[in-house]
């Protein structure tokens, strides 16, 4: 059969299709940058819910207390009390490794290695959280890369309020069963983010949560699925804002608007504030 130029491009553009279609397998993941979905949007809610606010893996519990929920609290080594400069806790229930660095400052900003009941108006703290965390119901399986710097004012021992800003990443990747609709989701996560001038009362029982203050966050998440095509990687921007007020609720609202509330208890999201505002 004789080809002519119409033939000729039908069959240049057949075999181009053919080519295009294997190769895009497994190994080769095909990167979709559509607009995100909203279960792709619930997604990265659930997700950074459990970054702010889990009992094992969220900023929170790091920043309100010096591991297990204890009140924010410094001795005076003079006291009796060992000064601590570095101090590394595994979780081995957890597999995770929090690392803390404590610098303490006296209103002219000299910096010393111990807390000074007398001296001391602010302390420096580096945060490192690293390694695995499988949740005990198995909803979630997660590999975590958190480094944070946070400066805390107000710490003398008559302060009713410690004021904390600073700013830290945190690198997510595994896989978990939504708590917002009936699906799990296998992504990864990189955040970058911001704290401005979160009001934490020094009495706890009183105010357990945030008084009020933001987190404002960056970042990418890579949402995986296999398709008829292999597998594909749906790569997206995020933008979002975190709003304390004092209550056990976080809003966390998206860059189209979209708003969410965080237990800062479970660190468990919601698509409305529990017992009114909207939709548990």
């Amino acid at each position: 059969m004789k080809l002519t130029p119409s033939r000729l491009m039908v069959l240049l553009l057949a075999i181009s299709i053919f080519t295009i279609g294997c190769s895009e397998d497994a190994t080769s993941p095909v990167n979709d940058t559509e607009a995100m979905t909203v279960t792709e949007q619930e997604d990265v809610a659930d997700d950074f819910a459990s970054t702010l606010a889990d009992p094992d893996e969220g900023m929170i519990p790091l920043w309100m207390g010096e591991f297990g929920g204890a009140p924010l609290a410094f001795v005076d080594p003079k006291d009796g009390a060992v000064s601590t400069i570095a101090d590394t806790v595994v979780r081995e229930n957890r597999f995770l490794t929090v690392t803390r660095i404590r610098n303490f400052y006296d209103a002219d900003g000299n910096m010393s290695d111990s807390y000074d009941s007398l001296t001391t108006v602010a302390v420096e703290r580096l945060f490192s959280l690293v390694g695995d965390h499988e949740a005990e119901d198995g909803g979630r399986s997660m590999s975590i890369n958190h480094q944070d710097s946070t400066w805390v004012d107000g710490i003398e021992p008559d302060s009713e309020l410690h004021t904390l800003n600073g700013e830290g990443t945190r690198h997510n990747e595994g896989s978990f069963e939504s708590r917002l609709h009936d699906a799990s989701a296998t992504m990864t996560s990189d955040y970058a983010w911001t704290a401005t001038d979160i009001e934490i009362s020094t009495d706890r029982e009183t105010n357990p949560f945030p008084l009020s203050g933001t987190i404002a966050v960056e970042g990418e998440t890579y949402h995986y699925r296999t398709g008829p095509r292999g597998e594909i990687e749906r790569t997206h921007t995020v933008s979002l804002t975190v709003t304390f007020d004092g209550t056990q609720y976080a809003l966390v609202t998206m860059e189209d608007g979209t708003e969410y509330y965080v237990d800062l208890t479970l660190g468990r999201p919601h698509r409305g504030r529990p017992g009114g505002g909207g939709p548990r």
